[in-house]
Formats: structure tokens, C-alpha cells, sequence
């Protein structure tokens, strides 16, 4: 396994970390309407690292001339279940549903594993199936709608900012919803 693939498997690794920060983060069995800042916090820092080694793998691949077909299929699977698993978590948050609804959670959810089986479909023959200019777009805005998101919740959601940084989360997702379903048509169309 090259370095590449190993960053993919890092980053894998991440997600779950992740994860389970995310899981104990908000726990309303605990108390109501409870945020765990410090598990937050330091989900924030992981999503992060986990986002910056999406881009450090494919940098090391390119680099090195080393793309494999492991690489071409992991990398992006990866990426789904990091973004799509967080979509998921925060339609279970009561603070984040004037925000984000379980449809576009859905929209973006089912774009992802549509591009992936297109994906893995066209490299079972053989084909390349590279990102694209759009497809690296919406991961861009993906990536930034779960930062925002988790730093509102951190840091704004309960301060005199709070308004305008709601408002720029839900621009956010509504820009992340449009380049979701964008980026879908562009895959599809070629």
C-alpha cells in the first residue's frame, strides 16, 4: 500500500474518531439541548485534519505518479462517509434544524452514492473516473458547510453574532445543496 492509500485509510480512521466525538458532542438523553463544547471542539479540529488529508492524498498521488485503482475508489468513498455522516448527525440536532432539513440531507446523501456507484461501475471497466473541476467544488463548500457548522455550534450559536452567523450557516447549505446537485449533472452528463 502506498503512502497515498495510507492517508485514505488515515483519513477513514479520522471519520470514526470523529464520529464518536459527534455522537458524545450532543446527547439529548443527557440533558436537553446539552452541547459537550470540548468533544466539539476537538470534532472541529479532527473534521479538519481529516478534510486537509483529502487533499494531501491526492497531492502525494499526483505527485509521485502513484494513482492506483484502490486509491481512485477509497479516496472518495471516504470522503462520502465524512461528509455524509455529518449531514446526518446534525438533522439530529434540535439546534441545527432551522438550518438543515432531513431533505437536503437526503439530496446530498443519495447524490454521493449515485456519483459513486457511476464511479465504481466505470472503473470495473476500465474506465477512468476522475474528479471533476465541479465535483472538487462541492467537497470544497461540503467541507466548509460541516466547519461552519460545528463552529457555530462551538463559539456563536449563544452570542450577540449569533444572527448573522446562522445566516451565513444557511447560505451555506443552500450553496452546498446546489453545487451537490450541479456536480451531480456534470457527472452524469459525461
Amino acid at each position: 500500500m502506498n503512502i497515498p492509500n495510507k492517508v485514505t485509510v488515515l483519513r477513514f480512521i479520522l471519520s470514526i474518531i470523529y464520529f464518536v466525538l459527534l455522537y458524545f458532542s450532543i446527547d439529548v438523553r443527557i440533558i436537553p439541548n446539552f452541547i459537550n463544547k470540548p468533544c466539539l471542539y476537538i470534532g472541529l479540529g479532527v473534521f479538519i485534519i481529516a478534510a486537509l488529508t483529502d487533499t494531501l492524498d491526492g497531492y502525494l498521488a499526483r505527485r509521485f505518479n502513484s494513482i492506483t485503482r484502490f486509491g481512485r475508489i477509497a479516496d472518495p468513498f471516504v470522503d462520502k462517509i465524512l461528509i455524509c455522516g455529518s449531514f446526518i448527525f446534525f438533522i439530529g440536532w434540535l439546534e441545527l434544524r432551522l438550518f438543515i432539513s432531513s431533505w437536503m440531507v437526503l439530496i446530498i446523501v443519495v447524490r454521493e452514492f449515485l456519483v459513486h456507484g457511476l464511479r465504481t461501475l466505470a472503473e470495473s471497466r476500465g474506465i477512468i473516473f476522475a474528479s471533476t473541476v465541479w465535483g472538487k467544488q462541492k467537497t470544497f463548500i461540503q467541507c466548509l458547510t460541516v466547519i461552519w457548522t460545528l463552529f457555530y455550534l462551538v463559539y456563536l450559536k449563544d452570542t450577540a453574532s449569533g444572527w448573522w452567523a446562522g445566516v451565513i450557516l444557511h447560505s451555506l447549505v443552500w450553496l452546498t445543496l446546489f453545487t451537490t446537485i450541479f456536480s451531480a449533472i456534470t457527472y452524469f452528463y459525461k
